[in-house]
């Protein structure tokens, strides 16, 4: 009776890529990380306004630069009769402000910069630990279904949005929106924390359009708030 042997290595002949090949996929590689890194922004950051709409949609949580752009530069363009303020509750320093939204403070700002009172309309969002863009929308959609029924009156408007944000800003807004007849637009506002152009080289950037990134994939695939 024959003896059998237990082999624990296999000898196997196997292709392996040459260093030219190598070479030529490495290249490849780096060179669509670059353009995934350098197309980031810009698909993130989607500037698409509708002509003539009468109403603007300020994000309550923008920056103040970009509240300075809405009262020194859309307002006076005299394209927009009303603006409406939104966002909910203040994360930080609610004890110490009189301002308990941040649609409240969006629209304290902007008369303090020149905005007519009759022109600002607040839209508080409700409290919530996600889905906070969902629940803006819902607040703007909460108040002009009750300043107009049906919508009546409002064709369209434009959202004022602050740079990675846009993109998905956008998406929301349209979801909640779903079944009327309005048309929502988007502005999409430069940010003051970190260069677009370089996003990835400071903190802030890399954390804004990364998370973003992930949250606008999600929001496409996903019902958001629903």
């Amino acid at each position: 009776m024959m003896e059998r042997r237990i082999h624990f290595i296999r000898k196997r002949h196997i292709w392996v890529p040459t260093w030219p090949t190598t070479l030529i996929v490495l290249v490849m590689v780096i060179l669509v990380l670059r353009w995934i890194v350098l197309g980031l922004y810009p698909l993130l950051a989607h500037n698409h306004p509708i002509e003539n709409a009468r109403n603007l949609v300020v994000e309550g949580w923008v920056h103040d630069q970009a509240l300075q752009t809405v009262a020194k530069v859309l307002f006076p363009s005299g394209e927009f009769d009303r603006i409406y303020t939104t966002g909910g509750p203040i994360a930080r320093g609610k004890p110490l402000s009189r301002h308990k939204t941040v649609a409240q403070l969006a629209a304290a700002i902007l008369r303090e910069l020149g905005v007519p009172d009759s022109v600002v309309v607040i839209a508080p969002a409700a409290a919530t630990l996600k889905n906070r863009t969902w629940e803006s929308a819902r607040g703007l959609h909460q108040k002009l279904e009750h300043e107009f029924p049906e919508f009546v009156g409002v064709s369209s408007f434009n959202i004022v949005s602050q740079g990675a944000h846009s993109r998905r800003t956008l998406m929301v807004y349209r979801k909640v929106f779903d079944g009327s007849s309005v048309k929502i637009g988007i502005i999409s506002l430069t940010p003051d924390t970190y260069d677009p152009d370089r996003w990835w080289s400071s903190s802030d950037g890399l954390k804004t359009v990364v998370t973003e990134t992930l949250a606008t994939i999600y929001e496409a695939v996903a019902d958001s708030g629903r």
